[in-house]
């Protein structure tokens, strides 16, 4: 869980960082704010070109910390998937009880993985084409960003997948559970102190 809101606030800084680089105050009152286009390589200056090249490492670099974020939170569902599917065969299937729809659960988790990946792909090819010289950098920073969000959508879509397959799993074990009471004896307290005794 901490993965994922550390992913969404690097997300957030990220684009804000970057609107913050693209629009700049209006000259006439100050309050409004307009949209500085990033110059195109034809009207770049020697200076500019430094300056942008400054600004396109540090985007490229935090564009791959974030794609490298997104990735290692793909992992961390896939290993928690494989522990539900371990604890499914080993503990829920031996005792006899199967979840009814769990192949198609599985189907769905497997989609989700598959749309997660492809939107991390997308994401590292337009970070990559990304550079100073190219036509429109902005479209390129507009369309990585798209491409984050798309991947934020994809990693929350995976996320409900696994938790579906874990609420039918923990459904079968729950109603296990309430059809054969306890033998452990439940803690009970004294009248007098009011502490539970062991």
């Amino acid at each position: 869980m901490k993965l994922v809101s550390r992913f969404f606030v690097t997300l957030v800084l990220f684009t804000t960082v970057f609107s913050g680089a693209v629009f700049a105050a209006d000259t006439d009152n100050g309050s409004r704010k307009t949209p500085v286009p990033v110059p195109d390589a034809a009207r770049l200056k020697d200076g500019n070109i430094q300056s942008c090249q400054v600004r396109e490492t540090t985007i490229k670099t935090r564009s791959e910390h974030l794609v490298q974020l997104a990735t290692t939170m793909e992992r961390a569902f896939g290993s928690i998937t494989t522990r539900v599917e371990d604890y499914y065969v080993s503990k829920v299937l031996s005792s006899g009880k199967s979840v009814a729809n769990h192949d198609a659960l599985l189907a769905d988790i497997q989609s989700k993985k598959d749309g997660v990946q492809q939107a991390i792909l997308n994401a590292q090819s337009d970070i990559l084409a990304f550079s100073c010289t190219a036509d429109n950098p902005k479209r390129l920073i507009v369309q990585f960003n798209n491409d984050m969000r798309v991947v934020k959508s994809a990693l929350g879509l995976y996320r409900t997948a696994i938790r579906k397959l874990i609420v039918a799993i923990h459904a079968i074990v729950g109603e296990e559970s309430k059809a054969t009471p306890s033998l452990t004896p439940s803690p009970s307290t004294n009248s007098t102190t009011g502490k539970r005794e062991r």
